[in-house]
């Protein structure tokens, strides 16, 4: 597609600006996450931010992980052409200390601790919760940083459907569609999609790479279920498929290089039955959920002109029981008890085959005494391996009247190796590894109104036993290290003006490890980061345009474990948005106007200007 055209056509959707009704900011929101049970927003005193996937889908996102990295605390790294190995960094913490939950979920990989980001589409979700800070006491081992709760759609009574075509630069193809419905209290919503692209060169074209890496991903999801006053039943399941070619780093030089054979398969599946039920006339609720996830990788590549397969197949199994007990009006008692089981089978540099298993209780007291709001929590988990470890979590918020409140939280947190580390000798394995623990402390200011709103936070967090790959690749071995920290400001902004809306986040961390006496930056964290959106809405949509910051940080050559360090960069994207009729809506986007040439992980490129168009029928 000739960006060129796509600019044309974006004009065309802006035309005819007249006044519409211009989505405010809500300020009745409901969220689950901070707690566990549903909430206002406006009397949590943690970190919370919501992204509403309608509004996502509206500006040509097709990606979870491109709406998370609009979150200037998130710091999301992909290594290469689209499909390729996608991390998200919270607060400037490790990739595998946020907790990832679809529909409450467990999804990331057993044997990294981890979700690869990379396969997630948009298509069937409908809210992103994003909560900040350790969240260990209400989710376990996996929450050391954060927790992204992605809930998808439901269906609701009658029937509907929605489809969408789309086409882009570099060979982009994508198709999704959805139908939903209910009737007589059964409920049910089917989605699937497809997206093929054909790619940039994984290791940066800037080094002379041109081979391209292509992707290709598919994705199927199932949410049905039966709403009774007695009770609540549901089913959800996914299935996120991918094959996407890719390069890998020099053993010489440490930098990527093209690998025309590399390629990798992958396969993610989460199955989980749930059951809600209240009892004592409502003021006790009950959730049970039985879930079942899968991640299975086939990954192909070249060294030294030989070819070699390493395959992975995770399994986890978990039981988890969620229970709250109304007190009195002004006081909840909060609890709930989840045991899982993983494992691992890894053949190629070796086979082994390793399991573990946690169950942790947790109790937690929410009360509203006028207009403070607090939280008081504590958790006990028991590892196979590690045995048990205690954390707590307090919270508090003070609404000083109906648009201004303060806000403050401590917690500690504790990450469990994952079994990759431990055991998996061609990735450093060392049975003899300790749990990363953290403590983390917070507190903000927050004014909203239906047309403004401003928040500032600080936070300050601390890490002890931090995980980290010591030497040169293959002989090198995982080993706990000293400490780190991780502390700064969080201020986000935004205001409704007429037919404008502007939304703007900024902000500045600073995260250090120590290791060995010598303190340096956290790998691939940037000191300062922003983003800013101005949309101008109009009777048939809206137009936009989005600059996104990030400064220079600290990466490592993995062969040679020197550190480099990453410019920083500025990214311009613009797009509109066009309701041809009542069910048809034209979208177009370009990323990266300036055709800004950057890298987010060492020596692998980043693409360049592109354009998307698609189009969204409803019915």
């Amino acid at each position: 597609m000739q960006v060129k055209s796509l600019v044309l056509a974006l004009a065309g959707l802006c035309a005819g600006p007249s006044l519409a009704d211009i989505p405010v900011f809500q300020l009745d929101e409901i969220v689950v996450t901070a707690s566990r049970v549903p909430q206002p927003a406006n009397q949590t005193g943690a970190t919370i931010i919501v992204l509403k996937a309608d509004e996502l889908r509206e500006r040509g996102l097709l990606f979870v992980s491109d709406a998370l990295q609009e979150i200037p605390a998130l710091m999301v790294s992909g290594q290469g052409t689209r499909g390729s190995l996608t991390q998200l960094r919270v607060r400037g913490n490790e990739a595998n200390h946020v907790l990832v939950l679809v529909d409450g979920m467990r999804m990331a990989n057993a044997s990294t601790g981890e979700l690869d980001l990379a396969n997630l589409g948009l298509d069937d979700v409908d809210t992103i919760e994003v909560l900040l800070g350790p969240q260990s006491t209400l989710y376990g081992s996996d929450a050391m940083a954060g927790v992204i709760s992605i809930t998808t759609l439901k269906g609701r009574t009658g029937f509907s459907g929605w489809a969408q075509a789309g086409l882009g630069s570099l060979g982009t193809r994508t198709a999704a569609a959805r139908l939903s419905g209910g009737n007589d209290g059964w409920h049910y919503r089917v989605a699937a999609s497809n997206l093929v692209t054909d790619g940039i060169s994984s290791a940066s074209e800037a080094n002379g790479n041109s081979e391209r890496d292509g992707f290709d991903k598919r994705a199927l999801s199932l949410k049905a279920g039966y709403d009774d006053p007695r009770f609540q039943a549901w089913l959800d399941y996914r299935r996120d498929e991918a094959r996407v070619e890719f390069d890998s780093d020099d053993f010489m030089t440490g930098m990527a290089v093209d690998a025309p054979d590399n390629r990798q398969k992958s396969r993610v599946d989460g199955l989980a039955w749930n059951l809600s039920v209240p009892l004592l006339e409502g003021r006790m609720d009950n959730h049970l959920r039985i879930a079942n996830t899968r991640n299975n990788q086939d990954i192909y590549s070249v060294f030294f002109g030989s070819g070699s397969t390493y395959v992975t197949e995770t399994e986890r199994e978990t039981v988890e029981y969620q229970g709250s007990y109304r007190l009195s009006n002004r006081h909840r008692l909060q609890f709930g008890a989840e045991h899982y089981d993983e494992s691992l089978l890894a053949e190629g540099f070796g086979t082994f085959e390793r399991g573990v298993s946690q169950t942790g209780l947790h109790v937690q007291w929410l009360a509203t005494l006028g207009r403070l709001d607090l939280a008081l929590g504590g958790r006990r988990d028991d590892h196979e391996l590690f045995g048990q470890h205690d954390t707590y979590r307090l919270t508090a918020n003070y609404r000083i009247d109906d648009r201004l409140r303060v806000r403050a939280a401590h917690g500690t947190g504790f990450k469990a190796p994952s079994l990759q580390e431990l055991f998996d000798t061609g990735y450093g394995g060392n049975p003899a590894l300790e749990p990363e623990e953290t403590r983390s402390s917070e507190i903000g200011l927050e004014y909203r109104t239906r047309r403004h709103h401003a928040a500032v936070t600080l936070f300050d967090q601390d890490t002890d036993n931090l995980i980290r790959y010591v030497g040169v690749y293959p002989t090198g071995v995982n080993e706990n290290v000293d400490q780190a920290s991780s502390r700064g400001v969080e201020l986000s902004l935004g205001t409704v003006l007429g037919p404008w809306r502007l939304e703007t986040g900024l902000t500045h961390v600073q995260a250090d490890e120590t290791r060995d006496g010598i303190t340096r930056d956290r790998q691939r964290v940037p000191e300062w980061s922003g983003n800013l959106l101005a949309s101008y809405f109009h009777d048939h949509g809206r137009a936009w345009a989005q600059a996104v910051y990030r400064g220079d940080r600290r990466d490592l050559n993995f062969a040679t474990q020197q550190d480099v360090r990453l410019d920083s960069y500025w990214l311009l994207n613009v797009g509109a948005s066009y309701t041809l009729s009542d069910t048809l809506t034209l979208t177009g986007r370009i990323d990266n106007l300036t055709d800004e040439s950057y890298e987010e992980v060492y020596s692998y490129g980043t693409a360049g200007r592109t354009g998307m168009v698609t189009l969204d029928w409803r019915f």
